[in-house]
């Protein structure tokens, strides 16, 4: 005669796992067992041990576009095109913009720290109030540029071209003028502008 015991286990197992579910929703429900229906675990309840509801990911917010003032290290590099763009308060110190063109663009009050701006075109551009100390501006192109209220202290303008520049209230302490002439302390570049 087959022994009932694998039967036994299995009906006490499942009476378990239910019971389990039962306590796990807050005490409803059970088992029903000896009624007519061999032990069998009631239909109301399907949750077993181990089996959890997936729980939809949250999507993240989307991230802000990036722009010139808060993106670091600054992503312009050198023979840019920017001509009449909006760079007004950009923080591109150590930017790398040899020979790039920035014609009519607005770097008002920009941090053109140590920049690289050797060729660069910046015929009417808005400089003004911008931090270029130590900038190197050398053969620049700066026609027409305002650099009023400008820190050029310490930049090197060496064979640049400042015809018809606003120059009002500029800072030339150190800097190196278009005609080579290093300004002392308190001196202009003003009447040192031929090349």
């Amino acid at each position: 005669m087959r022994s009932a015991t694998p039967f036994v286990f299995l009906l006490t197992f499942s009476m378990l796992a239910a019971s389990h579910a039962a306590r796990a929703k807050g005490g409803h429900g059970g088992c029903h067992g000896g009624h007519g229906h061999g032990g069998h675990v009631s239909s109301g309840h399907t949750s077993g041990i181990g089996h959890f509801r997936p729980v939809a990911p949250v999507a993240a917010p989307p991230a802000a576009p990036p722009t010139f003032s808060t993106v670091r290290p600054h992503p312009l590099t050198s023979g840019e095109d920017l001509a009449g763009k909006n760079l007004s308060n950009a923080v591109l110190d150590d930017a790398h913009l040899a020979a790039a063109d920035l014609t009519d663009t607005n770097l008002h009050a920009a941090n053109l720290r140590r920049a690289v701006l050797y060729r660069a075109q910046l015929v009417d551009a808005n400089l003004s109030d911008a931090d270029l100390e130590g900038a190197d501006l050398a053969q620049a192109d700066l026609r027409g540029a305002s650099l009023a209220g400008a820190d050029l202290t310490s930049a090197d303008l060496q064979g640049s071209n400042l015809a018809r520049a606003t120059l009002t209230g500029a800072q030339w302490d150190g800097a190196t003028c278009p005609d080579g002439k290093v300004a002392s302390p308190g001196e202009s570049c003003e009447a040192h502008l031929k090349i």
